[in-house]
């Protein structure tokens, strides 16, 4: 619960659960409005994305000594896609859509794959 998170980041002391409508009202007060929509918001969830994303390629790729960093991952983490896998693919810009192809190249350190497509003509 997002809230609960909130409360224990703002409120680290506060040892009870059972305070009474007033006493609540004023905690959401000093914790103020949620930041929906905005650009601060955005770029938080962004910043952990990307580090969670990080997180996986690092157990991906057998890179992890102290397991207890990633407990906020998910119990079961797919395996990295492997050369000769049949994909789909997002394209942008003058070709834009979804394309079938298959993995001719992966590259770790970027975290990237190149892809030769079925269709002629789009490349790799």
């Amino acid at each position: 619960n997002d809230f609960c998170v909130c409360l224990k980041e703002s409120f680290p002391n506060l040892k009870t659960r059972k305070l009474t409508r007033v006493e609540w009202g004023k905690i959401r007060r000093l914790m103020g409005k949620p930041r929906r929509c905005s650009s601060a918001f955005f770029e938080e969830e962004r910043s952990a994305l990307k580090q969670k994303r990080q997180k996986i390629r690092l157990l991906q790729q057998r890179k992890v000594a102290d397991v207890s960093q990633f407990k906020d991952l998910p119990d079961e983490i797919p395996l990295p896609l492997v050369i000769g896998t049949k994909v789909t693919a997002r394209l942008r810009g003058v070709h834009d859509g979804l394309f079938t192809g298959q993995i001719d190249a992966v590259d770790t350190l970027n975290a990237t794959y190149r892809v030769t497509f079925d269709r002629t003509g789009l490349g790799t």
